[in-house]
């Protein structure tokens, strides 16, 4: 028995869903006022380069008498483009170097959760409207779970979020009492799992296998949404410069 047998393939069908979906949606229709409307103004929600206005702003706002942005605070469609590309390319970079070839359960499972939370921040960086430091983003692993799924994340699948989760309260559990709760984790291995309803443990290897194999599935639904948002964002700009 293979635990996850097909994950592969799975991952690929997500990614597809997830492009399909974007490149797919209905912002693509092309009627009338809706290109004469992009006429006047770039479709693509705007991402904004400036710092987060301060109490300093505020005061400097009322001296002044006006305080405004314009396009030159604005990331422009490569920008975001490549931005997304690059958040993507080290998602996969550290689900590569990252994830250990251990047997050491306790390891593995706080290595998967650092890479998914990478993961999860790309992703509401990527499709946010304004930048934060790291020292800003000051959320939990919950918090940025929360925040994605308002943002889109998960909405269409049931297995992402409730695995995200379910991996976060098994991480939670080795911080604060140092052991690991196998009954989750078996749990969360077995709803990902095509052998749902003949297995309900697991061997230590066919721990390690899912843990693996979860967080390469997970990041790949993660990364292929927010590649497919931005992207698409910027195919439906060019299409309708191309119809002007």
């Amino acid at each position: 028995m293979t635990v996850l047998a097909g994950v592969n393939l799975r991952q690929r069908i997500l990614l597809s869903i997830a492009w399909s979906f974007w490149l797919n949606r209905p912002l693509f229709d092309r009627s009338p006022g809706l290109l004469e409307q992009s006429q006047q103004s770039d479709q693509r929600m705007p991402k904004y380069k400036c710092k987060r206005p301060s109490l300093e702003d505020a005061h400097k706002f009322h001296k002044v008498g006006h305080w405004g942005l314009d396009h030159s605070d604005r990331f422009t469609a490569e920008e975001q483009v490549n931005f997304a590309t690059a958040a993507s390319e080290e998602v996969k970079k550290k689900c590569h170097d990252a994830l250990p070839n251990t047997r050491n359960l306790e390891l593995l499972i706080l290595k998967c959760h650092v890479i998914i939370e990478f993961a999860l921040e790309s992703y509401i960086r990527a499709l946010s409207a304004a930048t934060m430091t790291d020292r800003e983003l000051k959320l939990t692993f919950e918090e940025k779970t929360n925040v994605a799924y308002m943002m889109g994340l998960g909405i269409k699948d049931p297995l992402l979020l409730p695995s995200i989760e379910l991996l976060n309260r098994i991480r939670n559990d080795i911080a604060h009492r140092l052991t690991v709760d196998e009954k989750k984790l078996d749990e969360l291995i077995r709803i990902n799992s095509d052998q749902y309803h003949e297995k309900h443990t697991f061997t230590l290897g066919e721990r390690l296998r899912g843990l693996k194999s979860i967080t390469w599935c997970s990041c790949g639904m993660i990364i292929g949404l927010m590649e497919g948002q931005v992207l698409a964002e910027n195919t439906l700009l060019k299409e309708f410069k191309k119809a002007d």
